[in-house]
């Protein structure tokens, strides 16, 4: 009684046809972040070394893309060298009309990086990215001082994600296997 009623029975089947695409479909790409052996990107974003970059977004980024890039904290022989440049802008995006105070501002930052071949000097790519971080501003000078220095490092925390999978994929091109 209950399979013949058929909102019941296309419920079932619906359900089936959802589960054999997923599965089908499961094996249709690869994660970035896995250790792919065929692709070997892992190794070879462990062979990137960063460049100095000034100022204290500069320290932040930097010690961000080490972290994103080498986590391990194994020491690789570098064959690339990792530049950024970055520019920073602080805009005000609330201001009290009463006060003349800012009760909200922003971090925004846009950053170029070129990976080279540190044996041959050759540009292998370049690239932009750009991230804001907003965060609220209130009477207390020190506390704004905190808060933008918060969204300093939530920027360079989004900015060393983007170029890491930007160079994923890079790299990945490169070694024949593209990133599906």
């Amino acid at each position: 009684m209950l399979w013949s009623n058929s909102p019941f029975r296309s419920r079932i089947l619906y359900l089936g046809l959802c589960i054999a695409l997923a599965s089908g479909l499961s094996g249709c790409f690869t994660p970035i972040y896995m250790d792919n052996s065929d692709a070997g990107v892992t190794q070879k974003l462990h062979e990137i070394t960063i460049g100095p970059m000034p100022e204290r977004l500069g320290h932040y980024l930097g010690t961000e893309l080490i972290f994103q890039l080498n986590g391990t904290g194994e020491p690789a022989v570098p064959k690339y060298r990792l530049t950024i440049n970055t520019n920073e802008s602080n805009p005000t995006l609330v201001v009290d009309s009463q006060t003349g105070r800012a009760d909200s501002a922003s971090v925004f930052v846009k950053a170029t990086y070129t990976l080279t071949a540190i044996d041959t000097g050759k540009v292998l790519t370049t690239g932009e990215v750009s991230a804001a971080a907003p965060y609220d501003r209130s009477s207390q000078r020190f506390a704004n001082i905190r808060a933008a220095r918060d969204g300093e490092i939530r920027v360079a925390q989004s900015l060393a994600r983007d170029i890491k999978v930007r160079l994923s994929g890079f790299l990945a091109n490169q070694s024949g296997n593209p990133v599906q």
